[in-house]
């Protein structure tokens, strides 16, 4: 039975809060279903809904929650509101500003992860506003939570966001999980367009190294690439080495590379729940033409730029027609698709690996690095290394109920 109570206490107590409360929950003998911190006027409150295990009654939750409370009751006044809610209930409106937004995802639900995070912040004299959960959750059903995805509404100045991204870092690699922060979304630029690289971003491979393989020059073509992503080698010579060692190669082949290609997991997902939601949608690769056209066919995408291998009597001539599209080109190609658009670039989405996706990650309103090279996390603005590319969603504040 999901148990919904709300918990208040004045402004001195504030900034332990939450952490009291979490510590408690995190320690008992049931799930975490939804948490929502808000403040209004001196008081601050904390919506939980938790379910406790094993069947009770009213009297038997009360108890368990005054047992659970105790050591802490000087601090706050709870009280338990239903045995069963209805979801709207749990939406607060927070009348305090927050100017930063800290996103926790994880593939499995844990109270203790909250707990943490929260704490961490509260080490880094980070002010919560807010917490949000954006998942789904049916009380009636008993439905417990798999996985986490959490918004925490925060104010820190400009110095102590360094701080908190370096920390949330940390914390991302010790939990298994994805932190972002990113400043609060502006109502009146809207994220309208979503830019993907193709290669190891929306498809689980290099199509240059598998093209490689075909030709007997497997090994010689991944060593390039890998050195190439790393940031290690200059695309446009790395790019022009491995396409010249392409060279003979049977342009029958392209088709059958292309029917062996795999999404990367939530790939089509995002993709269609990205059109629903009236989103643009463009692939800008350093890859080919024939797979990136391959992919905008299976998946509806609106905008493809890759390059062009040059093919001659049905054999590759170990060259790309026109010029290459590298760092600066993507980046280049972005502006003139949100242009077209009519958009700010601050409505601008870009998810990319490798070093060559920076420049267009750092030109974009939000950019994200999706299990990426070292080199790329560590200058991106935003990371995803543990979940499935689903995870955009989340970044970009959209609730669950919105992927089905």
């Amino acid at each position: 039975m999901a148990q919904l109570f709300f918990i208040q206490t004045s402004t001195a107590d504030r900034a332990e809060l939450a952490i009291l409360v979490l510590d408690k929950l995190s320690d008992s003998d049931g799930e975490l279903l939804h948490v929502e911190k808000t403040a209004d006027g001196d008081n601050l409150h904390l919506a939980v809904l938790f379910l406790l295990a094993g069947n009770r009654h009213q009297e038997e939750v009360e108890e368990v929650l005054n047992n659970m409370f105790t050591p802490i009751a000087s601090k706050l006044d709870y009280r338990l509101v239903a045995e069963t809610v209805d979801r709207q209930m749990l939406s607060l409106e927070s009348q305090e500003y927050s100017d930063c937004i800290i996103t926790l995802m994880s593939d499995v639900f844990s109270v203790e992860q909250i707990f943490q995070l929260t704490q961490l912040l509260g080490d880094n004299d980070v002010s919560i506003c807010a917490i949000k959960k954006l998942s789904d959750v049916d009380p009636s059903d008993d439905q417990q939570c798999t996985s986490l995805h959490v918004e925490f509404h925060v104010s820190c100045t400009q110095t102590s966001m360094e701080q908190v991204r370096h920390s949330l870092h940390k914390f991302s690699n010790d939990h298994l999980a994805d932190v972002t922060i990113q400043a609060a979304r502006n109502n009146n630029l809207p994220a309208r367009l979503v830019v993907f690289d193709m290669d190891s971003t929306l498809i689980d491979a290099e199509v240059i190294d598998e093209l490689a393989l075909e030709a007997g020059v497997g090994q010689e073509v991944a060593a390039i690439t890998e050195s190439a992503m790393r940031g290690e080698i200059d695309f446009q010579k790395s790019f022009s080495a491995r396409v010249a060692l392409l060279e003979g190669l049977s342009a029958q082949v392209l088709q059958s590379v292309a029917d062996r290609l795999q999404f990367n997991p939530g790939a089509e997902t995002l993709i269609n729940r990205l059109k629903h939601l009236g989103f643009k949608t463009a692939i800008i690769s350093g890859g080919f033409s024939f797979f990136a056209q391959h992919l905008k066919s299976l998946l509806g995408i609106d905008y493809v730029f890759a390059n062009q291998l040059d093919i001659s009597d049905g054999v590759v001539t170990g060259k790309v027609v026109g010029d290459v599209i590298d760092g600066t080109r993507k980046a280049q190609i972005l502006r003139e698709i949100a242009a077209k658009e009519g958009l700010d670039l601050q409505q601008v989405v870009a998810v990319g690996d490798g070093a060559n996706d920076l420049p267009m990650l750092e030109i974009a309103g939000l950019g994200i690095a999706y299990k990426a090279k070292p080199v790329v996390r560590a200058r991106a603005k935003q990371s995803l290394s543990h979940n499935s590319l689903v995870a955009v969603l989340y970044i970009l504040g959209h609730h669950e109920h919105e992927l089905m």
